[in-house]
């Protein structure tokens, strides 16, 4: 047997060597499922592992940083939709199982230290553009824009993003909305198309709950 392939594997050794690999295939059920011999898995998994080792880019220091940084960011991703998974199941069928499985995964999430969905909010900053706390956030019709109004003044914003003098976060905002709740209950109308582009997870449904949340504060 050759030390190590003379050209680069084929596209069957690469699947071979995945499965067994990544994906924790036994090397007897590869062998079946490529119609090979057992022994021959094995072979190949070990060529195919030293021509990888032998072509993979030689990253300096920082290059290795930014390698470890995104591979926490997968692993939190992963974390993350195995959450969702966990949780599902545990609404769906209500076995105490999946909600321990859920709190293991949460506690794994923490000691990770890196949260979910930067990947998918730099990834919506490329397509989308930035979002900025404040920003309308575009509709099809322009209906989708969050207000809250009083009941007596159905034409007038109570609930600013920031106040007409420019101070977003002063004692004079907090003294008007206390103001005009003493004067009458506050309805909260939140316009947020449900058509269109994003399902339950977008950049538009996060901030339409964000707004709400912020005038029922």
């Amino acid at each position: 047997m050759s030390s190590a392939f003379r050209l680069p594997p084929s596209q069957r050794d690469f699947e071979v060597y995945f499965k067994v690999a990544f994906y924790s295939v036994s090397t007897w059920r590869t062998a079946e499922l490529f119609n090979i011999s057992q022994t021959r898995v094995r072979q190949l998994v070990t060529l195919v592992g030293d021509w990888v080792a032998e072509n993979l880019p030689d990253f300096g220091e920082a290059d290795l940083q930014k390698q470890v940084r995104l591979a926490q960011h997968v692993a939190a991703n992963r974390l993350e939709h195995q959450y969702e998974q966990a949780m599902n199941f545990w609404n769906a069928e209500g076995d105490p199982k999946h909600l321990r499985q859920a709190t293991r995964i949460a506690v794994a999430q923490a000691r990770l230290g890196i949260v979910a969905g930067r990947v998918h909010a730099l990834a919506a900053d490329v397509t989308e553009g930035p979002l900025e706390l404040g920003d309308p956030i575009p509709g099809a019709s322009g209906a989708d824009i969050p207000v809250c109004r009083d009941n007596d003044a159905a034409d007038k914003n109570v609930c600013p993003t920031h106040s007409p003098n420019g101070d977003f976060s002063g004692e004079s905002n907090q003294a008007a909305r206390s103001a005009r709740r003493k004067k009458s209950p506050q309805v909260i109308v939140l316009k947020c198309s449900s058509s269109g582009s994003g399902g339950s997870g977008s950049i538009r449904s996060a901030a339409c709950r964000y707004l709400k949340a912020a005038c029922s504060a």
